[in-house]
Order: C-alpha cells, then sequence, then structure tokens
C-alpha cells in the first residue's frame, strides 16, 4: 500500500482516484479545516513561496478555495521556477549507473565513511529521514531502499515530481512538494536530516 502517510497526526486522507493502493488524486485534511491536495500522486502544501492555483481542483472536488497567497517570497518563488527547470530537464542524474562512484563516493567523504560499502549500514540505523531538495531522487532512493524507515523527499520545485516519478515503486519514500519553511512535519519528526544541494 503505497498512501501518502505524513507524520501529521491531524491529517486525514480523503482518496478521490487513485489504482493499487497509489493515490492519485486526493486530499489531505487538517482538523482545522485546512485541505492539502494530491495532485497525480503528489502531495503539494502550498504557501506563500509554493503559489498553486487550486481553483479548478477545489472546484471539481467542492472544496472551499479563497485563492492564492499574497505575501511577498519573490527569492523562494525564484528558487521554484529555477530548480523546477533544472529537474525537469535532468530527471535521471544520478540514476544511471556512471554517476553513482562519483555520487557515492561524494557521501563517502561527506559522512566520513571509509568506503561505498558503508552506506547502506550507515542509512540501515534511520526510522525516519527527510531530504530537502532531492533533485531528481537518487539519494532519496538510495535511503530508502537501505534504511530501515522511511524517506521523506521534500521540494517547493518540480524537482519534488521527478523524485516521485524515480521512487514512485518504493513503499517507504514519500516526495512532498512544500516549502521547507513550512514542512508539514512537527519538530523532531526525523532523526536525520540532509539537504545536499
Amino acid at each position: 500500500d503505497h498512501r501518502v502517510t505524513l507524520p501529521v497526526a491531524p491529517l486525514t486522507l480523503e482518496v478521490f482516484s487513485g489504482d493499487d493502493g497509489w493515490v492519485n488524486e486526493g486530499v489531505l485534511h487538517a482538523a482545522d479545516g485546512a485541505w492539502f491536495p494530491i495532485i497525480d500522486g503528489l502531495p503539494v502544501f502550498p504557501s506563500a513561496a509554493l503559489d498553486v492555483d487550486l481553483t479548478v481542483f477545489a472546484r471539481r472536488y467542492g472544496l472551499p478555495y479563497a485563492g492564492g497567497r499574497d505575501d511577498d517570497h519573490r527569492g523562494q518563488a525564484h528558487t521554484n521556477v529555477t530548480f523546477s527547470d533544472k529537474w525537469r530537464r535532468f530527471k535521471n542524474y544520478g540514476l544511471e549507473p556512471e554517476h553513482k562512484p562519483f555520487l557515492q563516493g561524494w557521501y563517502v567523504k561527506k559522512f566520513g565513511l571509509n568506503s561505498t560499502d558503508d552506506l547502506p549500514s550507515f542509512f540501515a540505523k534511520f526510522e525516519n529521514i527527510l531530504e530537502a531538495g532531492p533533485g531528481s531522487g537518487f539519494n532519496s532512493r538510495f535511503m530508502a531502499e537501505h534504511c530501515t524507515g522511511k524517506v521523506f523527499a521534500l521540494d517547493i520545485s518540480e524537482a519534488a515530481r521527478t523524485t516521485m516519478g524515480n521512487t514512485r515503486d518504493l513503499d517507504n519514500c514519500h516526495a512532498v512538494n512544500a516549502d521547507l519553511f513550512q514542512a508539514p512535519f512537527p519538530d523532531n519528526s526525523f532523526d536525520f536530516v540532509i539537504a545536499d544541494g
């Protein structure tokens, strides 16, 4: 079952369409009446920096919607545009066999490990991992394949959608389209957080 599960207790899932346990379209309801859409399988948490027009979605499913946000978050909006373009173009970065020695070697150095053979056991000890800015999802995928718990790949850009496409077959990896500054997780939800950008 590959339903979206977030470590935020007050959210309940309403599925509008899906297949084989995968939610294609749905909504996550908060106790305060707020709702967050799941669009083409991706949970989206709109914010001032991630301004998504949900008019059509809300109308289709009879949800209340007052329009976008009006706060000024031009810097994050620029990040969204720039990285969305990058990860639409380079969807397989890090996933090709010829990329792995360099990228895994980088993580060995970064984490102070002895060799790439140590990476699986390094990630195996974590229950809940957050990757902020997952790009193509190559690292999210590797961590999910080796950790004992769940990996959440959060990105404000279309990289979230790219990551979802590259990790959809993994039951313990969940891509989330959200602003890191308004992440939909309570404090202390993760025992490992990585942002490699």
